[in-house]
C-alpha cells in the first residue's frame, strides 16, 4: 500500500492497491498486451554484427592470455581495431 500511497500522493485503501496490483500484473503478463507492445517496438538498426575474423582474434588472444595467467581486462584493441 506504500507504494500506491506514494505513487497516487494520499493514502490509498486496500481497494485500490489491489486494484493497481492487478492492472499491473495484467499490463506485463497478458498475451494480447505483449504482442501490442512487441508489434509497436523499434527494432535496433544500428546494432552490427561483429565479423568472424574479429571474434577469432579475440578468442585467441583469449586463449593465449589465460596461458600465461593474464585477465580479460588485458586486452585492448589497437588503433587499427585489432587485438594484438
Amino acid at each position: 500500500m506504500d507504494l500506491v500511497s506514494k505513487k497516487q500522493r494520499k493514502n490509498a485503501s486496500m481497494e485500490e492497491t489491489l486494484q493497481c496490483l492487478v492492472e499491473c500484473f495484467l499490463n506485463r503478463e497478458d498475451p494480447i498486451q505483449k504482442a501490442t507492445r512487441a508489434s509497436t517496438s523499434v527494432p535496433n538498426t544500428q546494432a552490427k554484427a561483429i565479423p568472424a575474423a574479429i571474434k577469432h582474434q579475440v578468442n585467441q588472444k583469449m586463449m593465449h592470455l589465460s596461458g600465461h595467467g593474464l585477465s580479460e581486462q588485458a586486452i585492448k584493441p589497437s588503433k587499427e581495431g585489432r587485438y594484438d
